[in-house]
């Protein structure tokens, strides 16, 4: 696996596991660094991450594991990871659609999934996510009330965040101004909630965009994008 780590305000990597390890012995990383990996909903403590490094590894594994798909109507158990894919291509849309490996209560979107994504063949403009460290300001429509609640992830067409709430349900029209230190403006767009998730995560999928907006995603999403495609050509 490879690894981005997020250290005093700057994004680095990918970096190999062994290499992440060994700079935190020498000092090199600090523990209040946060790291993000392929398949992660959000960046994560290094301290968390490292108590938590064979499960992450094992999730990276998944194929060779047991899953559970979660859609609207029902729950599905023991699938392995090609069963999923055959579910999910006989899907209409993957809204409030998740996935979890079959021993963990921690549901992942499929939307938010890399790993699935990538085996459904999905657009990689339309799905490719980076973890993105910051706020949102969302106002519902017609509504004189915002919250500001944290982003997770960040693509072309959409965002995750945490905190909205169950209220926001799926079909939900809202607007929203998205700030961080690691982009290079603040970005304004409109947006619908196409999933919430029954630990607070929702994606929101974008409306039409300003082409500054567009290029400021474009220019932030380069830097995951452009160093794992070196890493990908090394590996072959």
């Amino acid at each position: 696996m490879t690894w981005f780590v997020h250290h005093d305000e700057k994004i680095l990597g990918p970096f190999s596991t062994e290499k992440i390890l060994k700079d935190l012995k020498d000092g090199e990383i600090s523990y209040g660094a946060y790291i993000w990996s392929k398949g992660q909903v959000e960046w994560v403590p290094v301290s968390d991450w490292e108590n938590s490094l064979d499960e992450l590894t094992a999730k990276a594994n998944g194929e060779n594991h047991k899953w559970q798909l979660r859609t609207p109507k029902k729950v599905i158990e023991d699938l392995d990871f090609n069963q999923v894919v055959d579910h999910l291509k006989n899907l209409e849309n993957f809204q409030m659609v998740a996935v979890a490996p079959a021993d963990s209560t921690e549901w992942t979107p499929v939307y938010s999934s890399y790993r699935f994504m990538e085996a459904l063949n999905m657009s990689r403009r339309n799905f490719l996510r980076a973890p993105l460290m910051g706020l949102a300001k969302i106002t519902r429509d017609a509504s004189r009330f915002s919250y500001v609640v944290k982003t997770a992830t960040i693509g072309q067409g959409g965002i995750g965040v945490y905190g909205l709430g169950p209220n926001f349900e799926p079909g939900t029209h809202i607007s929203m101004r998205i700030e961080s230190e690691d982009i290079n403006a603040p970005i304004t767009v409109s947006g619908t909630v196409v999933y919430n998730t029954a630990d607070g995560f929702i994606g929101i999928r974008f409306g039409e965009m300003q082409a500054e907006s567009t290029g400021v995603i474009i220019d932030y999403m380069k830097r995951f994008q452009e160093a794992d495609d070196v890493v990908e050509k090394k590996a072959s």
